[in-house]
């Protein structure tokens, strides 16, 4: 009877033993590419005074109609997107008045201000700088370069990745040749997690100025060349390869 329980207990048991570990290398690479941004976005400001709200209203809608209509005729220019995020109307007090009182309503109106912020985006970024100039031909108060950025940066993480992994790859041949073997297959790979979005500021490289102007209607009487710095992508892998 003993015999009989025994074996079957023999048989679970060699089901249980672990298996023969593989033999491994851990490599971690990593790879950095330069892309030149293709987005740029500037912040821009249009201001107008009047002496009714009737004037300024009329005012700041022409100046907002000249800058929507000529900005995307831009030579160069192969996509512009404006966006009026913020107007502001708001009423201008007597000066005097005011330094003797700290009552507004007490003084008299003298006229009002209106303020539109408009937030643009074109591209390619290499016309950054001709846009800006010539919004400032079209009368803007206040224009600057915010940043310069890859709209989709998908295809660039793939190929910094891909990079990584053949730099991977490499340095664990090297590796199992020094020890007198060689790599079996891939057994996992791990990505460093990144916490950047689709946004980089690129930085500027060259920025020359020139006042030869062929057509006003689509290039800046000024114009202003700036050419972005490319962005530096890196992405890090950890590869862990088989060996024979």
């Amino acid at each position: 009877m003993k015999r009989l329980v025994l074996l079957p207990l023999a048989i679970l048991l060699f089901g249980c033993l672990p298996e023969t570990p593989r033999k491994q290398i851990v490599v971690r690479s990593e790879a950095t590419i330069k892309v030149v941004p293709d987005v740029f976005r500037l912040n821009t400001e249009l201001r107008a005074r009047g002496e009714t709200r009737d004037e300024v209203i009329k005012a700041i809608s022409e100046k907002l109609n000249r800058v929507t209509s000529e900005l995307p005729k831009l030579e160069g220019l192969e996509k512009s997107e404006l966006d009026p995020s913020e107007m502001r109307l708001e009423p201008v007090y007597d000066r005097q008045c005011r330094s003797e009182r700290y009552n507004d309503d007490a003084c008299p109106v003298a006229g009002y201000i209106a303020e539109i912020e408009i937030e643009v985006e074109g591209s390619p970024a290499e016309e950054a700088g001709n846009a800006l100039s010539l919004l400032s031909d079209l009368g803007v108060a206040e224009v600057y370069l915010d940043e310069y950025f890859i709209r989709d940066l998908s295809k660039v993480y793939d190929a910094a990745q891909e990079k990584a992994f053949e730099n991977a790859k490499d340095k664990a041949e090297r590796l199992a040749e020094m020890a007198g073997t060689a790599l079996a297959g891939v057994i996992k790979i791990q990505m460093k997690e990144y916490e950047d979005d689709n946004i980089f500021y690129g930085g500027l490289a060259v920025t020359t100025i020139s006042s030869e102007s062929t057509d006003l209607l689509r290039s800046p009487k000024n114009e202003l060349n700036i050419t972005p710095a490319p962005m530096k992508i890196q992405r890090e892998i950890t590869v862990t390869f088989e060996i024979e």
